[in-house]
């Protein structure tokens, strides 16, 4: 950022084009889907926390109770989180089939939400572009850049 030679405050004039931003992000987009959704149902589901949610959404779609999640046939008291997780499960289970792709979607979006957020934030609100990719920049990088 530039720094203003009145008040040494960083100013907010943008020192890159417009179109530049853009273009990065449609350079890390490609990046960004390969990170998060290529080969996502490959590995097999781990007996804990992953697996006991997998049935948790299984058993909450099988027999519709969607306040209460259900583990071996009874209310669940080990996983007393929210269902917001379970719910999300169950839904796109029933869009997409049981299989381990449709199980982690939901997780693979939440964190796809999370990469747009923090690039709005950065970009927008901190008006760094470089602290919009390389989460790091901004305290790495010198600020004439």
């Amino acid at each position: 950022m530039l720094s203003s030679p009145e008040t040494g405050l960083p100013s907010s004039a943008d020192p890159w084009p417009r179109w530049l931003p853009h273009l990065l992000l449609l350079l890390l987009l490609p990046l960004i889907f390969y990170s998060l959704f290529y080969q996502l149902g490959v590995n097999p589901i781990p007996m804990w926390d992953e697996g006991r949610l997998a049935v948790n959404a299984a058993e909450m779609d099988l027999n519709n109770n969607w306040l209460v999640t259900y583990f071996g046939g009874a209310p669940d008291m080990w996983n007393t989180k929210p269902p917001l997780m379970i719910w999300l499960e169950v839904l796109s289970l029933r869009l997409f089939g049981y299989s381990n792709t449709a199980l982690r979607l939901p997780s693979a979006f939440a964190a796809l939400a999370t990469v747009i957020v923090l690039y709005v934030f950065a970009r927008f609100y901190l008006r760094q572009m470089l602290g919009a990719f390389l989460p790091s920049s901004y305290y790495s990088l010198p600020m004439a850049i």
